[in-house]
């Protein structure tokens, strides 16, 4: 659907109370914190310092990409202590969630009605909201990724090439915020090269080397330097205590959340039977709304879909075999999954 002023100016408003939410949120006690938090206000506070990129026990920051941390040095440069530009930089965020959210339910969806109610819901997401008042990098990376989706599926159908220039710069970022953002350059890697059929080879080989190169040459700097200083790429990690049919099962009942309220559900057998139900209902929903929509749908309509299709196949799997072979702060669940969410 094409975008209406009127639109734009719902958009807005939605991400301005989804601004003032975070901000009401954190109005007492400041942005939500963890040790993940505690790591990027320090490493931000040591940046400002002149001292690089440290973490708490004085090491060199490598087991997190550089980018938040950077971000909030850049606000203490304006006077804006780190720990108070988190809270304000996700409410930022938080709102262009929003705001890009609409309109990649506009390119999916027929109705306003659906776009307009779909949009005001995250005001009320946990799961999303949550991401605003942590000083947390997910955040950031959400949006990158709605971005990222939203444009990639523009330059599958327009070929364009400042386009192409700039899902390169946003899959950068998102390797910059977070190690995960590699599953964006994965994404647009698949899409151009298994979408772009009327392209003869030497035209999908020039852009895919191009996309790879600006999506990818940042990123790689980072851990060139993080091996450099530390012999190794992200630091040292512990092998994982799960296996991969206990974090399959993880990401199966955190989905199951999202559709059933499984978590007030004391009977373990109960509660099994309802992730098992939920999983299946989407299953069953996702194949009735594939085939019906598939039928008949046009080539651009089928290039507008694929890139959201592809990424969450390549990050839940990504994240599904990292975890398995390297241990992780907590089991995968809403905050690692809330990019696919």
């Amino acid at each position: 659907m094409k975008t209406t002023p009127q639109a734009q100016a719902i958009f807005v408003i939605l991400g301005l109370a989804g601004m003032a939410i975070v901000l009401l949120s954190t109005s007492v006690y400041g942005a939500g914190l963890s040790p993940d938090s505690a790591t990027y206000v320090y490493a931000a506070r040591s940046l400002l310092s002149g001292d690089g990129l440290i973490t708490l026990g004085g090491n060199s920051f490598v087991v997190h990409p550089p980018l938040f941390p950077t971000l909030l040095a850049g606000l203490g440069l304006m006077g804006i202590e780190p720990l108070d530009g988190a809270r304000f930089f996700n409410a930022v965020v938080f709102g262009l969630i929003i705001f890009a959210t609409g309109h990649l339910f506009r390119i999916y969806l027929r109705t306003w009605a659906v776009v307009i109610v779909g949009t005001a819901s995250l005001l009320a997401s946990v799961i999303i909201l949550r991401l605003g008042i942590m000083a947390w990098s997910e955040a950031l990376f959400v949006l990158l990724t709605v971005l990222f989706v939203i444009y990639l599926s523009k330059f599958l159908n327009e070929r364009r090439f400042v386009l192409l220039l700039l899902i390169g710069i946003l899959a950068a970022f998102a390797c910059l915020q977070r190690y995960l953002g590699f599953t964006l350059v994965l994404t647009g890697f698949i899409s151009i090269a298994f979408f772009m059929r009327t392209w003869t080879f030497p035209e999908k080989f020039k852009y895919l080397a191009f996309f790879i190169s600006v999506s990818a040459i940042p990123i790689t700097v980072w851990l060139a330097r993080n091996y450099y200083l530390t012999s190794s790429f992200t630091g040292v990690r512990p092998p994982s205590a799960t296996n991969f049919l206990e974090n399959l099962g993880d990401i199966l009942y955190t989905v199951s959340t999202w559709l059933v309220p499984t978590d007030y559900v004391t009977v373990a057998s109960v509660r099994i039977f309802f992730v098992v139900l939920s999983v299946s209902v989407l299953a069953a929903l996702l194949a009735i709304v594939l085939r019906s929509s598939l039928r008949g749908r046009t080539d651009s309509q089928a290039l507008q879909l694929a890139p959201a299709a592809i990424f969450v196949v390549v990050y839940t799997l990504s994240l599904l075999i990292i975890r398995t072979k390297v241990a992780f702060y907590a089991p995968v669940g809403d905050r690692l999954l809330s990019p696919i969410y």
